[in-house]
């Protein structure tokens, strides 16, 4: 049974003291990171935001750190996708064009929703072509999508109106080939929520920094510690959330980060 690891929104900067809000991502990613290495998996997946300040600079000194462990990934609004596909050609294939992977029988796509200048994201109908083509060429595989934004409101009314809009194509793309999708695997809102498109488990994951307050209706954080997904895919997929074992302090207020 194939076992991924889903570790999102660690805003890492080249500066390796640099902090966002207080938090010293690079020390924080390594944490979890180290908590990734604890638990036997096939593959991570980085599902965006990865660079706080789209410096090439910063994806090379992630490259280094993540050696050579099976990846794959995809941009958020942070990222520079020029970037990541130059840095990590084995793992995003470039602008519009995410990734797909076969492991263990399953086959995992993602997307990029990468918008320039723009908190929110989306998904064209090129993208989605590809995709289908994706899902042709593999008929009778289980699948599971992954994209920064979430393509469903999650139930905070600020984080829902920066999340993946204008993608008809994506929610067409889901309602299609729900029977076969397992779930859609997010990042971009800092928590661990599970809620449903078409029916399909949409699935969200705490950041490797800091978490963002649930079912609040203004910017807010909460003091849960860092965390991964874990996706265990056998003859169905079962999900869980793996959080460092301590207790953290929430920054005072959202600031001006441009999440």
């Amino acid at each position: 049974m194939p076992t991924i690891l889903q570790i999102t929104d660690i805003h890492v900067f080249a500066d390796p003291a640099g902090q966002l809000l207080g938090v010293p991502t690079w020390d924080t990613f390594a944490e979890v990171l180290a908590l990734a290495d604890a638990i036997p998996h096939d593959r991570l997946v980085l599902t965006g935001d990865l660079a706080q300040d789209e410096d090439r600079r910063t994806y090379e000194a992630l490259a280094e750190r993540l050696g050579d462990r099976p990846l794959s990934l995809i941009p958020g609004n942070h990222d520079d996708p020029a970037a990541l596909a130059a840095v990590f050609p084995d793992a995003f294939e470039g602008a519009g064009r995410g990734f797909a992977e076969v492991v263990g029988g399953w086959l995992l796509i993602g997307f990029d929703s990468h918008v320039a200048g723009q908190v929110s994201g989306t998904v064209g109908a090129a993208q989605c072509a590809l995709a289908e083509e994706r899902l042709a060429a593999h008929p009778d595989l289980p699948v599971v999508f992954f994209v920064h934004h979430p393509p469903a409101p999650i139930g905070a009314d600020w984080l829902d109106a920066m999340g993946l809009v204008d993608s008809p194509a994506f929610d067409a793309l889901v309602q299609t080939h729900a029977p076969r999708i397992q779930a859609v695997v997010c990042g971009h809102v800092h928590q661990d929520r599970a809620v449903t498109l078409h029916g399909v488990p949409v699935f969200t994951t705490p950041s490797t920094a800091f978490q963002f307050a649930v079912g609040t209706a203004e910017p807010g954080f909460d003091a849960l510690p860092p965390g991964l997904r874990v996706l265990e895919l056998g003859e169905s997929l079962q999900t869980r959330v793996v959080r460092l074992d301590r207790q953290e302090h929430a920054p005072v207020h959202p600031g001006s980060a441009g999440y």
